[in-house]
């Protein structure tokens, strides 16, 4: 695929054109920390499926590179929000983005975020 520009327009370019194709709500066009739980679940929605998108037609490393950084930060924003993704994640049946071989990275990402809350509730 021909790129152009900065990797974050393009990514976003990208996740934006898979967001048209379906048929669920629009992207949430405001600040992580301003969403509701329902829109960032919704992100990560998009983000989990725009990932394997541009995995899928070669969109370019930087511009994938891209699109795990917002779902990581998507990613931990939910843990905290919401226990039962917590628990999916944590459970046999969630596949990350890139396929199995992540696994172990989003359970550290998860015991991490975890400790952190636990620290804060003490």
């Amino acid at each position: 695929m021909f790129n152009f520009g900065r990797p974050e327009d393009t990514a976003l370019l990208s996740l934006q054109e898979l967001a048209s194709r379906l048929t669920g709500p629009a992207l949430a066009d405001k600040p992580l920390d301003e969403m509701a739980l329902s829109e960032i679940q919704e992100a990560n929605a998009y983000l989990y499926a725009g990932i394997q998108q541009a995995v899928r037609d070669d969109l370019g490393q930087a511009e994938t590179e891209c699109l795990l950084l917002w779902y990581e930060e998507v990613f931990r924003a939910l843990l905290e929000l919401d226990e039962g993704f917590q628990r999916f994640v944590l459970s046999p049946a969630y596949i990350p983005p890139e396929g199995h071989h992540a696994k172990d990275k989003y359970l550290e990402i998860v015991a991490s975020r975890l400790a952190e809350l636990n620290s804060l509730e003490s």
